[in-house]
């Protein structure tokens, strides 16, 4: 299959968004077409297991249709979700996907989800060429690392209730999208005790 007609087929119109949302600048036809070049469709149905901790992980995924989380998985056994991702974001573990260590977590899949996948040494060789890309990756890795801190910040100083009612306002469309069991996960709490404060926060 051409280049053009992948494109055409998997979502790499979305990529261009994504990339020229997060630079703030066009891109040109030579640069967008490098990235697609770098980057190879993959296609997995729900519930399935892309990313596991223990195991090598040279791929950075970005989803163009669907949906997913990541977790990692305590002595007991117990999930605890730490992110969740749908279509114009990207996910990968980037602790091994930087150090070549074994990955520290996993990710699966919620919906049928569609991504476009970029290996480490492509992923290298694109930002030495265009040195456009080496600021998007900064930019998207900067971004990531302010989240996850203030997140950090907040679970430790936030009542559940305000947990909840932060996701709900900052990301209302996921509601109808992930099990509550998740949510309750991400927000560290039992489901029973969101139920609670779901309930609270209609009254």
């Amino acid at each position: 299959m051409s280049l053009e007609m992948n494109m055409k087929n998997h979502g790499y119109a979305i990529l261009r968004n994504n990339i020229e949302n997060t630079i703030n600048l066009k891109i040109n036809d030579e640069e967008f077409h490098a990235i697609c070049s770098k980057m190879s469709p993959k296609i997995l149905k729900k519930n399935k297991l892309f990313i596991q901790e223990g195991q090598y992980s040279d791929e950075v995924h970005f989803i163009t249709k669907g949906a997913c989380y990541a977790f990692d998985v305590d002595d007991k056994g117990d999930k605890h979700t730490f992110q969740f991702s749908i279509e114009e974001h990207w996910i990968g573990d980037l602790y091994s996907f930087f150090s070549g260590n074994l990955g520290i977590y996993n990710a699966e899949t919620i919906e049928d989800t569609n991504f476009l996948v970029i290996k480490r040494k492509d992923f290298e060789k694109l930002c030495d060429d265009y040195p456009i890309f080496d600021r998007f990756f900064r930019i998207l890795i900067q971004n990531a690392f302010v989240a996850l801190q203030y997140r950090l910040v907040k679970s430790q100083t936030e009542s559940a209730a305000d947990r909840y009612k932060a996701f709900l306002k900052k990301t209302p469309h996921l509601l109808q999208r992930i099990p509550q069991y998740l949510i309750a996960s991400y927000l560290g709490i039992k489901p029973q005790s969101l139920s609670r404060i779901k309930k609270d926060v209609l009254k």
